[in-house]
């Protein structure tokens, strides 16, 4: 980390001695156009990723938890320790323009005009990437969920009921201000995965097309390794990084306010 601090101050290709250009390249940074594309599209994926696997994990989780095929269900989710290259070559299968799952369903159903190039359609390819994401991620919070919801004192949930709870109101009332700690954890780890997010984009788009699908995590791969702008890379991880620290103190600040001892 010293060392990529250090590195971020200079203009190095990887085989020269490293120059020292002081705050050049945090400054390109905030001029650099591809800045912009990175850090919304990054936005995107920490929104989308919360809102969209978090919330199917928890449904899921009260759905199935206390369920006689409750362990069986769960190992289905198998998936979820695949790493993201194989769930990126997986779903880069899936939406491959000619023969992939996707198209070939929408044209067995007479819907050929939407059979598209999704991973190609900038603007597009990225929530096709979080699709796949979420596919992959939705078991680690589910499995948080379900330990969750068995750590809930039953005597709780039958005194709630007593006074006329049930439903949505019990859920809502009840269960879900009692999962808050499990909530808080889930949401904490997402940000910091899709914050950090490379793999499966790289594997699916690479970044494209025309860098159309890149995050920060992203951008600094493709300026350090593919254009051999080291110091330049190492200066855009030292941003991810500190967003990475900042969004995580204040989150986790904005949960436990309150708090006793906090």
């Amino acid at each position: 980390m010293i060392d990529n601090l250090y590195l971020s101050f200079t203009n190095w290709d990887g085989k020269s001695q490293p120059k020292f250009v002081g705050l050049e390249n945090y400054l390109y940074f905030l001029k650099d156009p591809m800045t912009y594309t990175s850090i919304s599209n990054t936005l995107i994926w920490v929104a989308l990723a919360i809102v969209i696997p978090v919330t199917i994990a928890l449904i899921v989780a009260v759905m199935v938890e206390g369920r006689k095929l409750e362990t069986l269900y769960t190992m289905m989710f198998g998936f979820g320790a695949l790493s993201g290259v194989v769930v990126g070559l997986i779903w880069k299968l899936v939406y491959e323009p000619s023969f992939g799952m996707l198209n070939t369903i929408l044209r067995s159903i007479g819907l050929s005009s939407l059979a598209l190039p999704w991973l190609g359609l900038p603007g597009v390819n990225t929530y096709f990437i979080i699709i796949a994401y979420t596919w992959s991620w939705m078991p680690f919070p589910m499995i948080i969920f379900i330990t969750g919801l068995k750590s809930i004192p039953v005597d709780i949930i039958n005194a709630a009921k007593v006074d006329g709870a049930e439903g949505w109101t019990l859920f809502k009332n009840v269960t879900l201000p009692l999962l808050k700690p499990f909530t808080i954890v889930n949401v904490a780890l997402t940000i910091l995965n899709t914050l950090k997010v490379f793999d499966i984009i790289y594997v699916t788009t690479g970044g494209g097309p025309f860098r159309s699908s890149e995050t920060l995590a992203v951008t600094m791969f493709f300026d350090a390794f593919s254009l051999r702008q080291y110091g330049y890379g190492a200066a855009v991880g030292t941003i991810l990084f500190a967003i990475v620290v900042l969004v995580t103190i204040a989150y986790l600040h904005y949960s436990f306010k309150g708090e006793v001892g906090y």
